[in-house]
């Protein structure tokens, strides 16, 4: 440790004028696809009964430069095809690696500010050894974990060991015979479904030929370069999936529709690992659905998927999940008129005075205990008048809640000057303005046990203190 004459002393700056408040900091939905992280864990642990065995996989998003996201109706989403893949992947290391069914609940909106934390849980084995599969998410800004309350629940499935074989089709022809090519602009698409709402991040734009025959389309898609290195750390890369199901789920020739999403995912089977290009096949399987088939590039198979339906979403639910979050915001008190009541207290009830913590427990040991009482809290212009004032407030507050003998009573505490009500006017007593701060936190702890009331200094508190109380 450095010696005492080596301090010294240093003059703070200080304003009297000019304050700039803080604001949120924010993050366009633009800017947000510029790229998202998605860093995973396992974590195993055994139930107390055999009979379950769980998977949790957490992911926190950042907004880093890394894996580029989608932008839909100018919102933020992880897509579909993620979830899709970490289910998957942990259904493998119980087994189970057919994706029986996955129901998407509520998309999962990445936040303009902050992280967030998802978990994959799955459930124990049951008699036909399927498992059930659920995907979560809550905030995580400080870090520091979440409560159970704050989790949203935005998939969940089954998952079963059951194999799905792969399509007899023969992806060795390419194209396939009889398929006509479509005139296809990969910039002209991306820019088309921007303009309908659909903003697909760089590495998502891996849409590369297009061929109809009757109702099925085929489809060449391919991850960016940039990405072929990351294809084999995933069963199959969310932006190649994601291009797949462009061609059969997204055409530029539906202008008009609603926006629509992944829902439900039904049959999928990974039959190959860490493909950076596809072959694909759609064909329609009923009402906004589709199956899909996909081969690499050498027509080896690498997913079957039975149906994907698609349905519409709602563009204002979405932009209120990203936005309307108040845990980031910056909060003020607002005040609100009460009527007066019709009829006020013509006098106070028992009361006494207090000053200090030791009246308060005396008032407690009293053979008879009133229903008010009454600690002025007024201060002085200096800091220390400021400090001795807070710290008396405290100790008084804490004896009142530790004196059980007044758990039916309440601590009127009154200030003069401390806040201005509606934002008109000043401050005239800053210490009186902390002590408000105090003892609004100690209220939210103890709801109407403490009453705060501020005056004018020329107020007689006897002529409003019925009322108040009323």
């Amino acid at each position: 440790m450095p010696a005492a004459s080596t301090f010294r002393r240093t003059p703070l700056i200080t304003r009297t004028t000019g304050w700039s408040w803080p604001v949120p900091p924010t993050m366009s939905p633009r800017s947000a696809c510029r790229g998202l992280i998605i860093r995973c864990w396992v974590r195993w642990f055994r139930c107390r009964r055999r009979a379950e065995c769980c998977v949790r996989r957490g992911c926190r998003f950042v907004h880093i430069r890394g894996l580029r996201i989608t932008l839909w109706a100018g919102v933020v989403l992880v897509p579909g095809t993620a979830l899709v893949e970490l289910v998957v992947r942990a259904g493998d290391k119980v087994g189970c690696g057919t994706l029986e069914e996955l129901v998407i609940e509520t998309p999962l909106v990445v936040p303009a500010q902050g992280s967030m934390r998802v978990q994959f849980a799955v459930g124990g084995p049951e008699e036909n050894g399927a498992r059930s599969v659920a995907v979560y998410s809550a905030r995580d800004d400080d870090g520091r974990g979440t409560g159970i309350d704050g989790w949203t629940r935005h998939a969940a499935g089954t998952l079963t060991a059951a194999a799905v074989p792969a399509d007899g089709f023969d992806f060795t022809v390419w194209p396939p015979v009889g398929a006509e090519r479509v005139s296809f602009d990969a910039v002209g698409f991306y820019e088309e479904m921007a303009g309908r709402g659909y903003v697909y991040g760089p590495a998502f734009q891996g849409l590369r030929g297009v061929w109809r025959r009757g109702e099925e389309v085929f489809a060449e898609v391919a991850l960016p370069d940039e990405q072929h290195g990351e294809a084999s750390r995933f069963g199959l890369h969310p932006a190649l999936l994601d291009a797949a199901l462009q061609s059969g789920l997204v055409r530029p020739a539906d202008a008009g529709v609603d926006m629509r999403v992944p829902f439900a995912w039904n049959g999928l089977r990974l039959h190959a690992a860490g493909a950076s290009e596809l072959r694909v096949r759609t064909v329609p399987s009923g009402p906004d659905a589709v199956s899909l088939q996909a081969a690499d590039g050498a027509g080896g198979p690498v997913l079957s998927l039975e149906s994907l339906v698609a349905r519409a979403v709602d563009v204002e639910q979405l932009d209120r999940m990203a936005t309307d979050d108040g845990r980031d915001a910056l909060f003020e008190v607002d005040w609100s008129e009460l009527p007066a009541p019709a009829s006020s207290v013509e006098s106070l009830p028992p009361s006494a005075l207090v000053a200090s913590a030791e009246d308060v427990t005396d008032l407690a040991d009293a053979a008879v205990v009133p229903a008010v009482a009454v600690l002025e809290a007024v201060g002085g212009d200096g800091e220390h008048d400021a400090l001795a004032l807070t710290v008396r407030v405290l100790e008084v507050v804490q004896a009142w809640f530790a004196a059980a003998g007044l758990a039916e009573s309440r601590l009127v505490v009154v200030t003069r000057g401390a806040v201005p009500v509606g934002g008109e006017g000043n401050v005239a007593d800053p210490a009186g303005a902390a002590v408000w701060g105090l003892v609004r936190a100690a209220q939210a702890e103890n709801p109407d046990r403490i009453v705060l009331l501020d005056l004018a200094a020329d107020v007689d508190m006897g002529s409003v203190l019925p009322a108040v109380l009323a």
